[in-house]
């Protein structure tokens, strides 16, 4: 197994500030990828789990049966079914995300840029909340920041399980922005739990909904309320 992992690529696996990487780096990068060089690339999923070590004993699965995540809405909110079809979201919506695991290849980006599946967990769940408070604060969305621990699982993912689409995208990104600011890649395919070979609590979250900061107290997995994000 040889890993492309963009965070060592910059930092050396730190990720307090991000550097840039050169076109002939970049170029370099893309080539490997090409010629089978690398046979993963790690990228990183927000999640707010009650049990992580379900992830490494089940892997992580799209989301593809609305009824199954419905239930979950419905026993998470304690509300009827009734409540849940009143606010749903469109089958637009819901198209969107099914079938579909997204992952930031930097893991910086999902604590600066994708605070809410850190804060809320999954969008379904975090967009019913902000029809059911009828704002983006309220019940439910504290239902929803009081349960599970903000979580980062670092993942190996088989550059094979990416689409020839999501390929070319990654390809462009990286000759676009020497930064590899907010690269975001999307599988269509369970990622098996050996493939997690990280789980981080992080230590400060933005939540881009509030755009107020999430502070970890001290090494428990408890999070205070900050002050607005600057």
């Amino acid at each position: 197994m040889n890993v492309l992992t963009l965070d060592e690529a910059n930092n050396n696996g730190k990720i307090k500030k991000r550097a840039t990487i050169g076109l002939k780096t970049r170029k370099k990068i893309i080539s490997n990828l090409k010629n089978s060089v690398y046979t993963h690339i790690r990228g990183y999923h927000g999640c707010r789990p009650v049990d992580v070590e379900s992830y490494k004993t089940l892997g992580i699965h799209p989301m593809t049966d609305i009824a199954e995540v419905r239930k979950n809405a419905i026993e998470i909110f304690n509300v009827s079914e009734a409540q849940i079809l009143s606010v749903e979201l469109e089958p637009d919506e819901f198209s969107f995300r099914k079938g579909k695991i997204f992952f930031t290849m930097y893991e910086l980006d999902l604590t600066k840029y994708c605070g809410h599946y850190l804060c809320y967990g999954s969008e379904y769940l975090l967009c019913l909340a902000g029809r059911l408070d009828n704002s983006t604060v309220g019940k439910y969305h504290n239902i929803l920041l009081s349960r599970g621990t903000p979580t980062i699982l670092g993942v190996n993912i088989p550059f094979c399980q990416l689409s020839e689409i999501e390929k070319d995208n990654l390809y462009s990104a990286l000759l676009e922005d020497a930064s590899l600011e907010n690269i975001a890649i999307e599988i269509h395919d369970v990622v098996h739990g050996e493939n997690i070979v990280s789980v981080d609590h992080p230590n400060i979250i933005c939540d881009i909904i509030t755009w107020r900061k999430y502070e970890r107290v001290g090494t428990s997995k408890e999070y205070a309320h900050g002050t607005k994000w600057s």
